[in-house]
């Protein structure tokens, strides 16, 4: 049996979870540029891989982080996390580890920083 016991300590950093809306553009087009605020929790956030790549002449950065947080119904693989205007795309669906609802485990991956524009929302 999995320990699923959350020390609150290691809760330690304040994340938004924000599921992207479909926003139309000027040009009539759709665009997923608008987010609608799911949660405003403590997690905790650690980084299990990075990686550079090199394609059409740009570096990307990508870095896997493992982020724990208490159990919260609804989220899903389409959101995303914020923490400190760095976005968190989660990969796969979060998992509640033995099922009794007391936390949940966000595999998610992080582009180039993922630093917003000046003009963006700040987590």
């Amino acid at each position: 049996m999995q320990n699923t016991r959350i020390e609150a300590g290691k809760l330690r950093h304040r994340i938004i979870i924000v599921k992207p809306t479909l926003a139309q553009d000027t040009a009539g087009g759709w665009s997923e540029d608008a987010e609608n605020q799911v949660a405003t929790t403590w997690a905790s956030i650690e980084a299990l891989t990075g990686r550079e790549l090199y394609a059409a002449q740009q570096q990307v950065s990508e870095v896997t982080h493992k982020i724990t947080m208490r159990y919260w119904p609804g989220i899903t693989a389409n959101m995303n996390v914020w923490f400190q205007q760095r976005q968190f795309r989660i990969l796969a669906a979060p998992l509640d580890p033995d099922e009794r609802h007391k936390m949940l485990v966000m595999l998610c991956l992080e582009r180039n920083n993922s630093a917003r524009d000046a003009g963006g929302t700040a987590a």
